[in-house]
């Protein structure tokens, strides 16, 4: 057993819950990985392709993911525009929204994300972002693999809710 394989087992063991890991691989060896998105047409949406390298605070949905997802309606419709800059050469304006994610076979979570609204679409990436996502999980980042470790959850707490 290497070290990050004995680290998450210890995690595991100290929180009493799962982990789901994803080989790094693909486009540059960054840590892409599948999702499922809860879109806006009430659907889970499987293989949502995201970046997990936590440098962003907020998720930022692509405008393709957007609409494959269904959340660019919702996000145009009850969100609020606001610019990112630092993901591409110009700002980009995003919509924000809040839906449900499920990383591997991990307890569905609920967080805000930004809908990409540029034509054309700018952002290369969805990029999962901290907010929401990386409290209710410790990560671990390996030479070749990103692991995911649900964190204790409160007394009374259940999917969706503001904190663990």
């Amino acid at each position: 057993m290497g070290f990050a394989d004995g680290l998450v087992a210890q995690l595991g063991a100290q929180t009493g819950h799962n982990n789901a890991a994803f080989s790094i691989s693909g486009k540059e060896g960054r840590p892409h990985i599948p999702i499922k998105v809860l879109g806006g047409d009430g659907q889970w949406h499987p293989n949502v392709i995201v970046l997990a390298d936590s440098g962003n605070d907020v998720t930022l949905f692509t405008g393709k993911d957007g609409a494959v997802t269904h959340l660019d309606q919702k996000a145009r419709a009850e969100g609020s525009p606001f610019p990112v800059q630092g993901v591409a050469a110009n700002p980009i304006k995003f919509n924000m929204t809040k839906t449900m994610i499920q990383i591997g076979d991990l307890r569905p979570i609920e967080i805000p994300l930004g809908i990409e609204d540029e034509n054309p679409p700018q952002l290369e990436d969805t990029l999962l972002g901290r907010e929401g996502c990386m409290e209710r999980y410790i990560v671990v980042y390996t030479g070749d693999r990103v692991i995911f470790v649900e964190k204790e959850t409160g007394a009374g707490c259940s999917v969706g809710c503001a904190k663990y």
